[in-house]
């Protein structure tokens, strides 16, 4: 009975060890690289398929943008398409009244039955209103073409534009159609009326005659910042915001600006008195020298004119006193 007990305890520990060594046979005898090693390949497994996978979208993408291409490109047949074109480029710009038109027909390059590249030249005059049109009729058509380069200039004597274009455009042998130009409307337009193009570059003269920028005046650029008492001695500070730069001035001590000149009369408790050869204004924070009140020659009335013009004044930038500084101006 004893022995039969043995027997059993041998027989089982020899399937255990059966088991694990049956286990290590089947996971890691197989392969002889580390688990690192496993890692970097699963890694660069899935690196390859990932770039297979991004290939297939631009490859799809490609395909979608090659039918698009195809429902835009002008006829397969080559002996039609450029003839087709220059029609319909000769009634686009009869159409919109150029003079002295001329559409010519250029080279035409074949590559390897994959396209057949088309260019034209397009010379003539147009005012700038019927030029911006054409081009907008021209991105506002589906055909597959550009234009490569345009020149213009004026017409001596004349409100117009001598203008030369050069366009290309493409036949593939796939489009959709043989004998006719694409009927689709074209995508590339950022502004959806032409009214928007003649409101940004008609309108704007870019042919008038030059007329110079009129920049503003010293005394109009320059502003009372601040009247404080400094040491005992009243002070206003003046800062011209065009070229940043600032003056302390006292009593009696002239402007030091080179396109005006005056000095200062007198400096109060909120306002300051500046005599420009003989005529006297009144100023605050917040003024500039050219919105200053009526000469105070005129009396209390010229005064309070002041008074209400300087509630319409523009709000001054105060300079917080510093040490030994009494401010005088709220």
């Amino acid at each position: 009975m004893n022995w039969q007990r043995r027997e059993k305890m041998l027989a089982a520990l020899a399937g255990g060890l059966t088991l694990l060594l049956a286990t290590w046979l089947l996971f890691f005898s197989g392969d002889p690289r580390s688990y690192g090693d496993l890692e970097a390949a699963r890694d660069r497994l899935a690196a390859e398929v990932g770039a297979k996978e991004n290939r297939m979208q631009a490859a799809s993408k490609a395909s979608l943008r090659l039918v698009d291409w195809q429902r835009r490109a002008l006829p397969s047949d080559t002996s039609h398409a450029g003839s087709l074109y220059q029609s319909w480029l000769r009634q686009l710009a009869d159409r919109l009244q150029f003079h002295q038109l001329h559409v010519d027909s250029g080279r035409v390059q074949s590559r390897h039955n994959t396209f057949t590249l088309f260019t034209f030249t397009l010379q003539g005059h147009a005012s700038l209103a019927k030029l911006v049109e054409f081009l907008f009729e021209f991105y506002s058509a589906g055909n597959l073409h550009q234009i490569r380069h345009i020149d213009m200039k004026p017409v001596e004597n004349a409100p117009e534009l001598d203008v030369n274009i050069i366009i290309e455009a493409l036949s593939l042998p796939g489009a959709d159609r043989k004998r006719q130009l694409t009927e689709q409307r074209g995508k590339t337009l950022r502004l959806a009326k032409l009214a928007d193009y003649n409101k940004v570059i008609v309108e704007r003269n870019l042919l008038g005659p030059y007329s110079p920028v009129s920049l503003p005046d010293a005394a109009q650029t320059t502003f009372v910042t601040a009247i404080l008492e400094v040491d005992g001695r009243a002070e206003v500070w003046l800062v011209d915001r065009t070229t940043g730069k600032d003056w302390k001035l006292h009593q009696g001590e002239g402007l030091p600006m080179e396109s005006f000149h005056g000095s200062v009369k007198s400096i109060g408790t909120s306002d300051v008195t500046i005599d420009f050869g003989g005529r006297t204004h009144r100023y605050r924070c917040g003024d500039n020298l050219r919105a200053g009140s009526d000469s105070l020659r005129g009396g209390g009335d010229d005064l309070r004119a002041g008074e209400e013009k300087h509630e319409q004044r523009e709000p001054g930038r105060l300079t917080p006193p510093q040490r030994g500084h009494k401010r005088m101006s709220p």
